[in-house]
């Protein structure tokens, strides 16, 4: 039943649809580790997201416990669309938000581990997707009951955690 709320969630807000079904949603309490707090120090993100989604403002403030200062755009659903065009993200691998930091695109409720690791390893590729809301990301409440696979944008498997 989760799962096809958040697939509802998901295409209502790239239709431009405001539901309020799922709660707002805070990071869930594991969604960052002890040794995760200052993984993303001095790291800065622009995310862009529909001022309707609560879930987004869990996964900028999960970011933001992480160590990484966030700029939260609130854009409306057509624009937000268009972001998603403009930087070529498939649209089977779109979530309900769209983040940038340095030259690369973050798209969905990626993991903190994930988007260090991007940071730090700098792969040619235009960035890095999570599609869909996976419970038990950062932003969405739960704990983790399938594989999170991060794939780049081109396709490829970018990192992957499977549930403990």
């Amino acid at each position: 039943m989760k799962t096809v709320l958040g697939i509802v969630a998901l295409a209502a807000t790239m239709l431009g649809i405001e539901i309020y079904l799922l709660p707002q949603a805070q990071p869930s309490t594991d969604s960052v580790t002890e040794q995760q707090t200052d993984t993303l120090s001095g790291v800065e993100i622009t995310l862009y997201r529909s001022p309707s989604c609560g879930c987004c403002a869990g996964h900028a403030a999960a970011l933001e416990e992480a160590g990484a200062t966030v700029s939260m755009q609130n854009i409306d659903a057509t624009a937000l669309q268009s972001l998603k065009q403009e930087n070529n993200i498939p649209f089977d691998k779109q979530s309900c938000h769209t983040a940038f930091v340095d030259d690369y695109v973050i798209e969905g409720h990626v993991p903190i581990d994930a988007i260090a690791q991007l940071l730090e390893e700098r792969p040619d590729t235009n960035g890095i997707t999570l599609p869909g809301m996976p419970i038990g990301t950062p932003g969405m409440p739960g704990r983790q009951t399938q594989p999170y696979i991060v794939e780049t944008l081109e396709g490829d498997t970018f990192w992957q955690q499977n549930p403990s």
